[in-house]
């Protein structure tokens, strides 16, 4: 009898403890030329999640290389702890220091192709109740720029 509780417990521990999935980009809204430079320019912008999993998630630190047509442009760091309830869209705040001069070098293909395309590669490290697991980030949408 006492194996069976035994084993039974473990099944339900376990079934709870599932891993996280990795949120859902959604869009990127609220961008903002903080600073425009000829060496560097800062970009601030709201990133629009969803948080897919049935549970509450913290978000512990996002690391993620930035690049713009296959143009390495950025880092963006995120080391603050976010708590994002079961099933909702949340909010990223994002900062970007960019190399100005790398988007210039690109700035002939804008000319004649205004779709660029925006791709975000790294880990985030999201968990609960103070367990955190290294999640993949891999991220690609396209913006059309008007200008």
């Amino acid at each position: 009898m006492k194996h069976s509780v035994l084993i039974l417990w473990f099944f339900i521990v376990f079934c709870a403890c599932n891993k996280p999935q990795s949120p859902e980009f959604r869009a990127i809204e609220h961008v903002k030329l903080a600073k425009a430079d000829f060496d560097q320019s800062i970009i601030t912008m709201d990133i629009n999640m969803y948080n897919p999993n049935n549970f509450a998630v913290s978000l512990k630190k996002v690391d993620c290389d930035i690049s713009m047509n296959k143009i390495y442009v950025s880092k963006f760091l995120l080391d603050t702890l976010l708590y994002i309830p079961a099933k909702s869209v949340f909010i990223i705040p994002g900062k970007l220091n960019i190399d100005t001069r790398k988007v210039f070098s690109n700035g002939l293909t804008l000319l004649f192709n205004r779709d660029v395309v925006i791709n975000a590669n790294g880990t985030c490290k999201a968990g609960r109740n103070g367990i955190y697991l290294t999640i993949p980030v891999k991220y690609e949408t396209s913006l059309h720029i008007n200008f």
